[in-house]
């Protein structure tokens, strides 16, 4: 009976994590090339309202990393070691862009990544 249980318990334990795995995982973007500060950073620009989480970072790209890891950024911003992530971008939230001494605001491009790779969705 034991075996019988483990493997009922395996089985319930490996469709959670498939289905959790289905619903939480970034599907379908990418961000493709490669990441300067130079030519990402707007300097003395700010995007207001539309922050959804705040962090600590040392680097532009400690920020890049958290925000691609999230599929709700579009965008993020640093003052100091402030790293603002943000849910849209200053296309598509003009009217919010303004200019705020001290702040670095970066956007990019994700792409439709054709090839999605099923190793947790079955």
């Amino acid at each position: 009976m034991k075996p019988r249980f483990i493997n009922i318990v395996f089985a319930i334990f490996a469709w959670y994590y498939r289905h959790v795995q289905s619903h939480f995982a970034c599907v379908g973007t990418c961000y493709q090339g490669n990441f300067l500060e130079e030519s990402h950073a707007l300097f003395d620009k700010v995007l207001i309202d539309h922050s959804f989480r705040n962090l600590t970072a040392h680097a532009p790209q400690e920020c890049l990393t958290a925000c691609l890891s999230s599929c709700r950024c579009m965008a993020f911003q640093l003052q100091g070691t402030t790293c603002e992530l943000l849910d849209k971008d200053r296309l598509l939230a003009p009217q919010d862009f303004q200019n705020s001494q001290g702040y670095e605001y970066f956007d990019f491009k994700q792409a439709l990544n054709r090839h999605v790779s099923n190793a947790f969705i079955n």
